[in-house]
C-alpha cells in the first residue's frame, strides 16, 4: 500500500470506509425519523461483536476519532462539511499508518516522505513527460526507488539456491544499487551523458568539492539519482529538481537497457 502513495493513491480500504461514513451521514441528515431511530437503537442495543452495518460504522467513528452518532445528530453537519471532516480524518490516519510502516525503513528508505501526499504524484511521476518513452524510464527508476528492481545482490540474498552476487557485466564486485548506477565500468557509456548533465545541474547550486563528496558516497549518490529532493547537502530549486529527475530517469533506463 505504501508504494501506491508514489502516484497519490490510497488503499482501497480508505475509499470503502469513506463510502460507509458518507452513507451514515446521509442517513442521519435525512428527515426519515424511523430510519434515524433504527440507527440509534442498533447502536445502543447491538453487541459490539455484531456484524451489523451500524456497529461497523460506530467502530469506524471510534477508529478515526470522529464524533459519535448522538453528537452527529445534534450537530447536523451539511453534506460537504461531513465529507470534508471524514476525508481529513481518514486520510490523516492512513498517511500516518503508512509512513510508519517498516517498509519505509527498508525498500522505501530513499523516498522523501514529505512529498508523499494523497491525491498528488511524487516527482518520480509528476515530472515525467507525457510520452511512452519517458513513462518507461519512470517505471525503471521507480522500481529502483522502491527496491523492486532485481540485481544480483538481491537474487543472492533472497534465493534459496547459492547465487553469485558478482556483477554479470564486469565480474569485478557485487552488483549493488550503487555499483549498478555509478561504478560498473561496463555501463560507463550508458551513464556518462546523463551523469554529466546531473553534475552540471548540481554545480549550479554548489561547488565541485560537494559534488565529489556526493558521488563518492554510496548513500548520497543513490539518493541523488533516485530522489534528489531528499539530498541533505544541496537545496535544489523546482527547475533544477525537474532537470535532475529527467536525467536520473535517463540514466536508470540506460543502464537497465544495457
Amino acid at each position: 500500500s505504501a508504494v501506491y502513495l508514489l502516484v497519490g493513491c490510497m488503499p482501497l480500504e480508505v475509499h470503502y470506509h469513506l463510502g460507509m461514513l458518507s452513507l451514515l451521514g446521509r442517513i442521519l441528515r435525512s428527515n426519515n425519523g424511523p430510519l434515524v431511530n433504527l440507527t440509534l437503537r442498533q447502536c445502543s442495543t447491538s453487541d459490539l461483536k455484531s456484524n451489523s452495518w451500524f456497529i461497523r460504522c460506530m467502530k469506524l467513528l471510534h477508529r478515526y476519532h470522529l464524533p459519535d452518532i448522538s453528537s452527529l445528530i445534534e450537530n447536523n453537519h451539511t453534506k460537504q462539511q461531513w465529507k470534508s471532516i471524514c476525508k481529513k480524518a481518514v486520510i490523516s490516519h492512513w498517511m500516518e499508518l503508512l509512513l510508519q510502516s517498516p517498509v519505509f525503513e527498508s525498500s522505501l528508505k530513499f523516498v522523501n516522505k514529505d512529498l508523499l501526499v494523497a491525491g498528488r504524484c511524487h516527482p518520480c511521476w509528476s515530472f515525467a513527460k507525457p510520452s511512452m518513452k519517458d513513462v518507461k524510464r519512470s517505471i525503471t527508476k521507480t522500481r529502483l526507488l522502491t527496491g523492486t528492481y532485481i540485481l544480483q545482490c538481491t537474487k543472492s540474498r533472497f534465493n534459496q539456491f547459492a547465487i553469485d552476487p558478482t556483477c554479470p557485466l564486469c565480474q569485478l564486485e557485487p552488483e549493488t544499487t550503487y555499483h549498478f548506477l555509478i561504478q560498473c565500468p561496463a555501463l560507463h557509456s550508458a551513464r556518462s551523458t546523463p551523469l554529466t548533465a546531473i553534475k552540471d545541474v548540481i554545480l549550479e547550486s554548489t561547488d565541485t568539492d560537494t559534488w565529489c563528496s556526493i558521488i563518492t558516497d554510496e548513500t548520497l549518490a543513490i539518493q541523488l539519482i533516485l530522489d534528489g529532493s531528499r539530498l541533505p547537502c544541496v537545496k535544489l530549486s523546482h527547475h533544477s529538481h525537474n532537470e535532475v529527475e529527467y536525467w536520473a530517469r535517463v540514466l536508470c533506463h540506460n543502464v537497465h537497457c544495457r
